[in-house]
């Protein structure tokens, strides 16, 4: 092995990291356009655990809430639609907890259950009538599609089962409650 001369040496480190700087800017260029050109993804709402509370989905949910609200009639004070919104996303956020804790103790439903529930969405029974051929057809054109729901309509359920053993575990007997309350009433006339 030969040594090179002092100067030589240099050149041939410049010439490398030279090499290396024009080999990654022909890497990264195209990942950088590629970066520029896809859409950010919009903010979550919140975070639980790894799910994200969507801003589409809250503002969905809360536009149909308070629909049903209006229809129930009644003039609001304006510090209410705070308040409502706030509880809107408690909720939301308590319910993929019980999701995710239901996934954890193992709480599941058949999938018969699931699909029985499904078939029940404004998708497959517009106007409350079951279409069959909705279902079929998206079955079979859309296979990932149906899955997914199928599998999200599963983890629901899950989650509801889940609040109901803990509503049933944790509620005092309706006598206890009725007797508190009683006495609360009482003290405070």
């Amino acid at each position: 092995m030969q040594r090179q001369a002092p100067g030589q040496r240099g050149s041939t480190v410049k010439a490398r990291a030279w090499a290396a700087c024009c080999v990654l800017s022909i890497l990264v260029v195209p990942a950088l356009g590629a970066l520029a050109q896809a859409p950010a993804p919009k903010p979550a709402v919140a975070l639980v655990g790894p799910r994200r509370i969507e801003r589409d989905e809250y503002e969905k949910r809360l536009a149909m809430a308070q629909q049903q609200l209006a229809a129930r009639g009644g003039e609001r004070p304006a510090e209410f639609k705070q308040l409502f919104q706030r509880q809107m996303l408690e909720t939301l956020i308590r319910f993929n907890l019980l999701e995710l804790e239901a996934k954890r103790t193992g709480v599941t439903v058949s999938g018969a259950e699931a699909e029985s529930a499904l078939r029940l969405d404004p998708f497959f029974s517009p106007g409350s009538r079951f279409d069959p051929q909705r279902w079929q057809l998206t079955r079979v054109s859309q296979p990932g599609k149906f899955q997914n729901a199928l599998t999200a309509m599963s983890e629901q359920l899950a989650a509801r089962r889940l609040d109901e053993r803990l509503q049933n575990r944790f509620r005092p007997p309706e006598d206890v409650l009725r007797a508190k309350s009683l006495r609360q009433l009482r003290r405070a006339f």
